[in-house]
């Protein structure tokens, strides 16, 4: 009768622990890489759905934007992650000078343009696949965002 209940106990603490692990892994994706004979030699995990901002006007664009109003400007970065062309999208600059910096995770500056332009797209095909940082400065405001480049 003991060991009935002590199997039980077992059974039922391994579930909680199966459920729990479960649920705090929920949102990370795993990526395994294997050999030639199939064995698993590396676990890495996949952290691109951190690069992601809900938006509801995604629909408009059919990708991922972040947006923020920076000194009565608003911006929109759109696909984040992206595969090589990010778009900077800055409404209400007119006249007024805007400056890009992308940088790289070690802060080694990768692009720096002063832009015009309400629709501007900066080339990431070059560079490999990583977190990028974007800076974009407006007047005498400036902001960053995290770039994922797939």
């Amino acid at each position: 009768m003991k060991i009935k209940y002590y199997l039980s106990l077992i059974v039922f603490l391994f579930s909680l622990i199966k459920v729990s692990a479960t649920f705090a892994c929920m949102d990370t994706t795993y990526v395994y890489s294997y050999d030639d004979s199939g064995n698993r030699i590396d676990r890495t995990i996949d952290f691109t759905k951190s690069a992601h901002l809900p938006n509801d006007n995604a629909s408009s664009f059919d990708e991922d934007i972040i947006e923020e109003v920076l000194s009565d400007f608003e911006i929109h970065i759109y696909p984040n992650p992206t595969k090589g062309k990010l778009k900077v999208e800055l409404t209400g600059i007119d006249d007024k000078k805007a400056r890009i910096l992308l940088l790289n995770i070690q802060g080694n500056t990768l692009i720096n343009k002063n832009i015009s332009n309400k629709i501007n797209t900066i080339d990431l095909t070059r560079f490999p696949a990583g977190i990028y940082i974007l800076r974009v400065s407006l007047e005498q405001s400036t902001s960053e965002w995290k770039i994922l480049k797939n």
